[in-house]
């Protein structure tokens, strides 16, 4: 927003294209110039509209301030020369070379007072600078040189009044600037946005619309009604809306279209403003008043517009990055509380292990004294006593039995020893599906689903550890019919989240799916199943060992575990397990 005209007349990139386009814009010039001749007024030996004026500001405002001076000096002996050409000697007089000066004069004073003192006027984005450009560009310097402009024509005129001159000379340069500028600065800003879009088009259709009723209001004459002067302003309806609804560039373009078709009517007599006691140099005050105030509408809406658009989008970039900030505080308070979690369970799960593990050493040495001294008492009660060898026998199973739950308690703690395989998961499962069967009753349908070719690295009597655990918990689930779906597959997953570890894992993974149709689980003990001793079951029907065992061997091998289920309706356990590729490379 800094020097918001771009500066693209350079010295040090001073080239043919830019020779090329001050030539055109030379051309330009001369073209306005003689435009600016057919609104001259013969009363007062002076144009009432000089769109001249506002190219000259524009080209001014596009230059580099060191070429000012070599342009301007070229363009005012061209205009000179081309003027002497063109005239006659008698008709060619101080009048031309002082008015040449006063365009360029003033076109160079309000170049240099806009680059000083208004910068962000590229488009017009706020009222402020707005008013700086009215004031600077197109009253302060117009004011000034349109005093030499006015007293040229005054010193070769005796008949002409300086008054009348030098407001006409003022306004009509002022108007130019008003008109032109504006169109030439809206425009070049929009040339990236080339081809036209929907819009435009309409825009374009509008803007003939409007040129038709400017051109019905000013072609009829209005001088045997006095109401009918009120008339124009009518056309104002039309520059609210192009300025509401197409913002600056056509706006400005639709002001400048009708500026031009009112002058050119009110200089041929014609139009609302010209009634029986009118004089031409009123009519033309009259028509001029009019584009000052269309003008300065256009201006004063597009700016407002542009302004409250400009706040509005600041508001809703505010608005956006308070809302990301939200959102980044929002991630950042769920990450925390995620990583918390995780700390916590694993915490736990630790403390968890290590009294497992105290627990279970302690127990195991006990239990493997216990049946050594079983063992040796049934050697000794070998056909003697078939009471006490009965005995013997059924200390031994449950010490034996203990030594199973013992096991279960090391494979948590990880306190085992484990001999890992690369398993082809799909041929595991068929060849002990009719194993895992022997374990269900027959009102339940066991379904297996298996399309998973991939392998994975882990203890074969782990794995069967695992899919019977998963069984037997889904067995006990189901009261009376049910059926039970174990689905071997290949997973891809991309910030997959475990609820129970609540860690995220990506990469390829094979998933071992068990679910069920029984019972369910309630929400708030799904963080505990996990947990050793914890069960659901009635007294006497569970170690709740099982699912704890799998939880400590799905962690040893850097497995993942999601569990989804409904009270009634059912459970839902998934085990991902790494690929063999992926597993070596974790490792």
């Amino acid at each position: 927003m800094h020097n918001c005209i771009p500066i693209f007349v350079k010295s040090n990139n001073f080239n043919f294209v830019i020779a090329g386009f001050l030539i055109v814009a030379f051309i330009v010039y001369q073209s306005l110039v003689k435009l600016g001749w057919i609104f001259y007024l013969d009363s007062e030996n002076v144009s009432t509209l000089w769109l001249a004026s506002g190219l000259l500001l524009w080209l001014f405002l596009v230059t580099e301030r060191k070429l000012w001076w070599p342009i301007a000096i070229s363009f005012y002996i061209g205009d000179n020369l081309l003027s002497l050409l063109t005239l006659s000697a008698e008709h060619y007089s101080l009048k031309h070379l002082l008015g040449s000066f006063a365009n360029f004069g003033e076109a160079m004073l309000g170049a240099w007072l806009l680059r000083r003192y208004a910068f962000q006027i590229e488009r017009f984005y706020t009222v402020r600078h707005t008013i700086l450009f009215i004031l600077l560009g197109a009253i302060v310097c117009t004011a000034l040189f349109g005093t030499i402009g006015a007293l040229s024509t005054y010193w070769t005129h005796a008949d002409a009044r300086f008054m009348d001159l030098f407001v006409t000379w003022m306004t009509a340069n002022a108007l130019g600037i008003l008109l032109l500028a504006p169109v030439l600065i809206a425009w070049i800003n929009y040339t990236h946005h080339l081809p036209f879009a929907p819009r435009d088009y309409e825009a374009i259709m509008f803007i003939l619309l409007a040129l038709i009723a400017t051109y019905f209001t000013f072609s009829t004459n209005g001088a045997n009604s006095v109401s009918y002067f009120k008339v124009p302003y009518l056309l104002l309806v039309f520059i609210i809306f192009s300025a509401i609804r197409y913002a600056e560039k056509y706006s400005f373009l639709l002001t400048l279209l009708i500026s031009l078709l009112a002058m050119y009517f009110s200089n041929t007599l014609s139009g609302p403003f010209v009634h029986s006691h009118n004089t031409p140099y009123e009519v033309v005050i009259s028509t001029q008043v009019f584009i000052a105030v269309i003008s300065l509408v256009a201006l004063a809406l597009t700016t407002s517009f542009s302004e409250l658009k400009q706040k509005n989008e600041l508001y809703a970039a505010s608005n956006l990055k308070l809302a990301e900030e939200i959102e980044q505080k929002s991630k950042a308070l769920k990450e925390k509380d995620i990583a918390e979690k995780k700390l916590q369970h694993a915490q736990k799960v630790e403390t968890i292990g290590n009294l497992s593990a105290g627990i279970a050493h302690d127990f195991n040495n006990m239990l493997t004294s216990l049946l050594g001294y079983t063992k040796l008492a049934k050697n000794l009660a070998q056909g003697s006593d078939d009471k006490m060898l009965h005995y013997l026998k059924q200390i031994q199973s449950g010490a034996q039995r203990g030594k199973e739950i013992i096991d279960k308690l090391m494979i948590y703690s990880r306190q085992e020893e484990v001999s890992s395989k690369s398993i082809n998961f799909k041929k595991f499962i068929q060849e002990r599906i009719d194993y895992y069967r022997i374990g269900l009753s027959d009102s339940i349908q066991l379904l297996v689903h298996t399309t998973s070719d991939a392998k994975i690295v882990i203890d074969p009597v782990h794995l069967d550890q695992i899919v019977l655990n998963l069984l037997v918990n889904a067995r006990d689930a189901i009261k009376g019919e049910g059926v039970i779906t174990v689905t071997v597959e290949n997973v891809k997953c991309v910030n997959k989240k475990s609820n129970i570890t609540h860690e995220i894992f990506n990469g390829d993974y094979v998933c071992l799916t068990i679910e069920d149709d029984g019972n369910g689980i309630a929400p708030e003990l799904i963080d505990h199943i996990f947990e050793p001793f914890f069960t659901t079951k009635e007294m006497g029907q569970g170690t709740g060992l099982g699912l704890s065992t799998v939880y400590g061997i799905v962690s040893d091998v850097s497995g993942k575990i999601i569990v989804r289920s409904k009270v009634g309706e059912g459970t839902q356990i998934q085990i991902y397990f790494l690929e063999e590729d992926q597993n070596r490379e974790a490792a």
